[in-house]
């Protein structure tokens, strides 16, 4: 979150904060049996935030917030139009982008993240997000940076109104590398749509 982004920046002298750390085991009146205490008290992922000063998210996430802590974060060489270029496309190289779409209203944002899959493990070479984009600029956006890196692949979360994204590149620009949802045994009997909605049947597989 904004506060995680401000301590690692402090910690690299990059926004004018200086970064103090304050451990439970400093404190003259704390001991083992009262950090003990509170483990029992708080479970463990509220004991990993409160106690330990871990950042941890405000739901349970696939990968712990002591591990994501870990993760450096770098900086893109580029930017354009919002979109954070971490690599340039590579002739023969394999892409896809995975795309969410907010509403454009200053709320949530909407965010897409181009992966070279030409091998394991698979590299993020281009992120955006922004809560300010009309749902009428986006797939445009989608669109030119797909094509830009070798025709990618495209797959849309269509939850809320993450369908008309997908409908638009689909139907407007006849964009053929976009991942279906098929329901039933042929796409050409009509029983697929374009995109993926999440359920929990989805987030499980």
């Amino acid at each position: 979150n904004h506060y995680y982004k401000m301590w690692v920046d402090a910690e690299k002298g990059k926004n004018g904060f200086v970064a103090i750390e304050g451990k439970w085991q400093e404190h003259p009146e704390r001991d083992q049996s009262w950090a003990d205490k509170m483990l029992q008290q708080l479970g463990e992922v509220k004991y990993n935030q409160e106690v330990l000063c871990d950042f941890v998210g405000s739901s349970f996430t696939l990968i712990s917030g002591r591990k994501l802590s870990e993760i450096p974060i770098n900086e893109a060489p580029q930017t354009i139009e919002k979109v954070k270029i971490y690599e340039l496309p590579k002739p023969g190289h394999s892409y896809v982008v995975t795309v969410d779409t907010s509403r454009g209203q200053h709320m949530d944002y909407s965010a897409f993240v181009m992966f070279d899959i030409t091998q394991m493990p698979y590299k993020v070479v281009a992120t955006f997000k922004d809560n300010t984009i009309p749902t009428s600029v986006y797939p445009v956006l989608i669109h030119r940076f797909a094509r830009m890196y070798n025709e990618s692949y495209i797959l849309v979360e269509i939850n809320d109104i993450g369908g008309e994204i997908a409908n638009v590149l689909w139907y407007d620009f006849e964009y053929e590398n976009l991942y279906f949802t098929q329901k039933g045994d042929k796409l050409a009997e009509g029983k697929g749509y374009p995109g993926v909605r999440t359920t929990k049947k989805v987030k499980a597989i």
